[in-house]
């Protein structure tokens, strides 16, 4: 008898990209965690541009949830991507799509539309600022690191990621450079 296994999944995966699969029905699909990284770049090169390293989504689902589609943070943050329910539905609302947090497809998308809104608020910086504001701007809001930002650069600063560092939550800083050391593993591929 023929092995029918991989058609499914093949099918299954081309439907769940499709949006096709009903809520119910998404957790037929479960791939490794490398089955992802078409929806990183995907959905990296559709919010964040051809030039953007997709790889940055991926260190960031890393960092947040080891990539998995069920994670749920004692705070609240929920999917592959780790975004607060209020954060979710406005993406999801912008956007004009159903809010489906545990669909890694939708999360994947959300998350990555929110990175680059937040990247959006420090476009004026130079790459690696850029990024590391960015970064912490996903983890502790984009709000709260931009009054920091203001202040530092009102202050003369030199070295501007340290003094915005020194201003922030530790667990911030120390995932912004747990996603920087996860890129860099990443890029090596």
């Amino acid at each position: 008898m023929k092995d029918l296994a991989a058609p499914a999944a093949v099918l299954l995966m081309a439907l769940a990209l499709l949006g096709a699969l009903t809520p119910g029905t998404e957790a037929a699909i479960d791939p490794a965690p490398a089955g992802y990284d078409h929806l990183y770049i995907r959905w990296s090169t559709h919010f964040r541009g051809q030039a953007a390293d997709w790889r940055l989504i991926k260190a960031v689902a890393i960092a947040e949830s080891k990539e998995n589609p069920r994670a749920e943070s004692p705070a609240g943050a929920v999917g592959i991507m780790q975004l607060m329910p209020a954060t979710g539905r406005e993406m999801a609302g912008r956007l004009g799509v159903d809010y489906r947090p545990l669909n890694p497809r939708a999360n994947i998308m959300l998350g990555t539309a929110y990175l680059a809104q937040v990247e959006g608020k420090f476009a004026d910086h130079p790459d690696p600022l850029k990024i590391k504001l960015s970064l912490a701007g996903y983890h502790a809001g984009p709000y709260r690191v931009a009054k920091v930002l203001e202040a530092v650069l009102a202050s003369g600063a030199g070295d501007v990621w340290s003094c915005v560092a020194a201003a922030l939550p530790a667990a911030t800083v120390a995932y912004v450079a747990d996603v920087l050391k996860i890129h860099e593993k990443l890029g090596r591929g």
